[in-house]
């Protein structure tokens, strides 16, 4: 299994340098300041009692944004083309473009005197959030999701650009055919956000949902200090 490059960069991006930008440290600290009189050393994942979504929706304090930018949507199907004829890897097959989201893992309040606080954070949990939901902006091009055949799915870079442009008038709705036409399932056909939406409508199945990964545990080099 090939990734790209960019993917590895942006997790390093997020743990050597976004984390410890004033924004970030800012959200840390507003995170945190409740918790500010707690005199133990808290590990945060088991202070939400092992769950994902309490995790993310109260610590999560930065973000790096993967495969999101037409550059980087460029440069994924340029080494789909080389080295899988077209096809794209299990990451882009399965998230597309998502975020590595970054929260504290061990924190300790440090009491530097009657009235103030430290945070101490020298660990964080790195994970990726991904949403699967198939809405469109008001006047926007429907989200393209791929071309679809029997034989499986296969980025064509123009529906993409269209989409990343916003411009309805240049969008071709046409199949394309990946060798012989004849041959059943050398036939690809475009599927967007409207497409599985209309099949949901139909059938009564399908519909929006959210994912987590795994988090990793990353220890920080520089521990993460601020003021409650």
């Amino acid at each position: 299994m090939r990734f790209h490059s960019s993917i590895f960069e942006q997790y390093d991006d997020l743990t050597r340098n976004l984390i410890y930008r004033q924004a970030a440290i800012n959200v840390l600290g507003e995170r945190l300041r409740p918790y500010r009189d707690v005199v133990a050393p808290m590990d945060m994942w088991k202070f939400c009692k092992g769950s994902m979504s309490i995790f993310h929706r109260h610590f999560h304090f930065q973000r790096a944004n993967v495969r999101s930018s037409l550059a980087q949507k460029v440069g994924e199907f340029m080494e789909s083309q080389f080295h899988r004829d077209g096809s794209p890897d299990d990451l882009t097959g399965a998230l597309g473009s998502f975020n590595f989201y970054a929260a504290p893992a061990d924190v300790k309040i440090i009491y530097l005197d009657y009235f103030s606080r430290e945070a101490v954070i020298s660990s964080i949990d790195v994970y990726v959030k991904d949403s699967y939901d198939f809405t469109d902006g008001a006047g926007s091009v429907s989200q393209y999701l791929g071309h679809w055949g029997a034989k499986g799915v296969i980025i064509v870079p123009y529906n993409g650009l269209v989409q990343q442009l916003n411009m309805p008038s240049l969008y071709v709705p046409y199949p394309v055919a990946r060798g012989d036409v004849r041959v059943k399932g050398n036939i690809y056909y475009p599927v967007h956000n409207k497409d599985f939406r209309a099949w949901a409508i139909k059938h009564q199945r399908g519909g929006d949902f959210m994912i987590f990964s795994d988090r990793k545990r990353c220890q920080l080099r520089t521990p993460i200090r601020i003021k409650l």
